[in-house]
């Protein structure tokens, strides 16, 4: 089990500087250089490697722009073995001259988001690892039918410009690359590695394009917004009542208990995903 959900990762590289030609005092602007290339190909049916990478887990269901933490199993699904890279942090595997080229590995495990409804739409997401040849303990050999699981946080680098229904699909892609370091810069050359590609089940999500707040400070900014009026001796009750319409204690969806048509409780499921100002603010003017 490799368990990132805590870890902040470290993906600098460093290279020499650009000599300075400022004189002190006066205004100076720097120059530098950097790149990078992928050599592309097609994978090939025969190879005998292959992996799939099963997303397991999703949380929340409801995903927004922030981040959500996901589970995946990395999976040898070919008939040979296959090294793969497992390290979070790149800036780990550079020589300590910060001149010298060197090879790395690198993985990314992703989550393709595709719309279910009527509406089509895509995203992506992925968290990445790296390995060295020069540092045994950044990667491990799969045996055919081995797996490693992984979790981790991952944001959407691309995604859909409304809410939709949707599903998440673990994959991967797998980079060859080499760090040529320069004075000012640097130029990475990446080549594709092409195990297939071994393809799972999707899980299902719900998707808005909007940044998740906390409950207490929505709940806050209403009250804020509602009180001046509002007789002072209601403050308290529509604390307690929006509190019990939207916990803070359940990450995944919103609750609320009211008195149903026949006096029992009424439950009420209120996605994470709309849990905003709007919504609570409707919440505080019922009676």
């Amino acid at each position: 089990m490799l368990d990132l959900l805590n870890v902040n990762q470290r993906t600098e590289l460093r290279f020499p500087p650009t000599p300075s030609d400022c004189i002190p005092g006066e205004r100076c602007v720097g120059g530098g250089v950097g790149g990078g290339s992928v050599a592309d190909g097609v994978p090939d049916p025969r190879d005998p490697r292959a992996l799939g990478v099963a997303l397991d887990r999703v949380t929340p269901a409801d995903i927004t722009l922030d981040a959500f933490e996901a589970e995946f199993r990395l999976l040898n699904t070919g008939l040979a073995p296959i090294n793969v890279p497992v390290w979070p942090h790149l800036s780990d595997l550079q020589p300590s001259s910060e001149s010298q080229p060197f090879s790395y590995l690198s993985l990314a495990l992703e989550v393709r988001l595709s719309g279910t409804g009527p509406a089509q739409a895509s995203g992506v997401g992925w968290v990445e690892l790296y390995g060295s040849t020069q540092r045994e303990d950044t990667i491990i050999t799969l045996k055919p039918g081995e797996w490693v699981r992984v979790k981790a946080k991952v944001k959407l680098h691309t995604w859909p410009t409304k809410p939709i229904e949707a599903q998440l699909r673990g994959d991967f892609w797998f980079h060859d690359n080499v760090f040529k370091p320069q004075i000012g810069g640097a130029f990475t050359e990446a080549v594709n590695v092409y195990p297939n590609h071994t393809l799972y089940p999707a899980v299902a999500v719900h998707f808005s394009p909007t940044h998740r707040k906390t409950v207490a400070v929505v709940i806050r900014r209403t009250l804020e917004k509602l009180l001046p009026s509002k007789p002072a001796q209601e403050e308290s009750r529509l604390r307690d009542a929006l509190q019990t319409t939207f916990s803070d204690k359940n990450p995944d969806a919103r609750i609320s208990a009211r008195p149903g048509p026949d006096g029992g409780s009424q439950r009420r499921y209120v996605p994470t995903a709309i849990v905003n100002e709007s919504t609570v603010e409707r919440a505080a003017r019922q009676p």
